[in-house]
């Protein structure tokens, strides 16, 4: 039983060191991959990442504001639409009226 012990110990030891390699070889593969930018190139970077962030605030400022303006006039619109409709009604209300008193007189 010692010695399948053993023979397990050392397997697993084996496949420690084996994944250790591969550990060192892709950190070493990654490190060489590395992109290095120079000073001037992370500043510049950064400032168009700046911009970009600035374009896109402001981009969605206006379209809150359109949001904004398509909502207000949905609303008008609304409203006018019911207020055209109140004056049909009345408008129909009032003809019926004018012909009922037509009919009485006549």
């Amino acid at each position: 039983k010692t010695g399948r012990t053993q023979a397990q110990l050392q397997q697993l030891q084996e496949e420690q060191a084996k994944l250790e390699g591969e550990e060192k070889a892709l950190a070493d593969n990654l490190a060489h991959r590395e992109l290095r930018f120079t000073r001037a190139q992370r500043e510049e970077f950064e400032r168009v990442k700046r911009k970009t962030e600035r374009v896109t605030a402001a981009n969605g400022d206006q379209g809150r504001q359109l949001e904004h303006q398509i909502a207000a006039a949905t609303a008008e619109r609304s409203k006018a639409e019911h207020d055209h409709r109140e004056g049909l009604a009345r408008q129909e209300h009032l003809e019926r009226r004018l012909a009922e008193l037509a009919e009485a007189e006549a």
